[in-house]
């Protein structure tokens, strides 16, 4: 081969590599705007449980003890719950505004403002379906007249009537209403993790404030209702299967106390018994 030629040959071998080279060159550097470009965005923080948390706990013990019920952890942005709490602030925030927990959380999952409702709020049973034939009215009554605060939506309860001396008429109870449905049940306040945390043969706590219970009733029995808690007092009794309201009657002074003098002596016959 002519020398000309070798070195025309040599010419577009040069070229050659530096057009590939060039190319190379221009797509490694395109990958890497690219990968700049796509790059995560940066991480924010989230409140998540370190606990399963029970419904009804504080968020003001809550936030007092964060290292017991939270962590705080590092999400992408898009990873981020909408309404999640980002730090024990937000929670002590929540606390202030006198805000528990409305459901159970469970470890691991984000804490947001949707788990939480204000004391007073939160209900502790409903029914679902409940008759389009009934009325339904709600009272308020202090845990020992509702069964120590045990009482559930779904159970059959007898509702017992007190009312006062008028006049001459002495004060009276009586049972009021039978085979009466509750609809709903919800708590002012219900009990902490703290407080029912006792030995198992402990008695167990009522709730420390008043109940609101709601009760599913015909038109005749909504205004006898009505009528006790407007000028008297209510209580509930739970009405088993076979519980009945046989033999009761108006209760006053004169058929519930009784004097001991009031019992004749037994009587021995004609025989003296210290013979």
């Amino acid at each position: 081969m002519k020398k000309s030629n070798r070195s025309t040959i040599g010419v577009i071998a040069a070229v050659l590599l530096a057009l590939v080279g060039g190319l190379l060159l221009w797509k490694s550097s395109g990958t890497a705007e690219s990968d700049a470009t796509q790059a995560p965005a940066e991480e924010v923080a989230v409140l998540v449980a370190a606990r399963d948390i029970e419904a009804g706990e504080s968020a003001s013990t809550m936030a007092e003890n964060a290292y017991a019920y939270v962590r705080v952890e590092s999400v992408p942005p898009d990873q981020k719950l909408p309404g999640t709490l980002g730090s024990v602030e937000e929670l002590a925030e929540l606390g202030l505004g006198r805000n528990v927990t409305a459901v159970a959380v469970p470890i691991g999952k984000q804490l947001a403002l949707s788990d939480f409702v204000v004391v007073g709020e939160q209900a502790t049973s409903a029914l679902e379906d409940v008759p389009e034939n009934v009325f339904q009215m709600t009272v308020a009554l202090e845990p020992q007249r509702a069964l120590g605060g045990f009482v559930r939506a779904g159970q059959t309860v007898a509702v017992v009537g007190s009312f006062d001396a008028q006049g001459e008429e002495p004060g009276q109870t009586v049972v009021i209403l039978d085979e009466v449905e509750i609809t709903n049940v919800q708590a002012e306040q219900l009990l902490t993790t703290e407080q029912t945390e006792l030995d198992p043969l402990a008695p167990t706590l009522a709730p420390n404030s008043r109940m609101i219970v709601t009760f599913g009733v015909e038109v005749e029995d909504l205004e006898r209702l009505a009528y006790a808690v407007e000028f008297g007092r209510i209580w509930l009794a739970h009405q088993g299967d076979e519980a009945t309201t046989d033999g009761s009657e108006v209760r006053d002074r004169e058929n519930v106390v009784v004097a001991v003098g009031d019992d004749p002596a037994p009587s021995f016959g004609d025989d003296d018994p210290a013979e």
